[in-house]
């Protein structure tokens, strides 16, 4: 008996090709949004705090916290 497996190889094509356009698509556009085309909002730097002043900020609690319990080999 022949078989005609033409159908199955030609539906498997369609499917990767459409992978490969949407896979393009997504990359596409995360570019364009890289280069600020269809951004909303203010400019991504601005709500960005400061990282020094956020390191200083977590210096000084665990600071805080060694101060409020006292150094690790004392007891209360």
């Amino acid at each position: 008996m022949h078989r005609n497996d033409q159908g199955r190889s030609s539906g498997l094509m369609l499917v990767v090709i459409l992978l490969v356009i949407v896979i393009v698509a997504l990359l596409f556009a995360a570019q364009m949004g890289a280069f600020g085309i269809g951004n909303s909002g203010g400019s991504p730097t601005a709500q960005t705090p400061d990282p020094v002043a956020q390191a200083q900020d977590a210096v000084d609690a665990v600071n805080e916290r060694i101060e409020q319990y006292g150094s690790y080999g004392e007891e209360p």
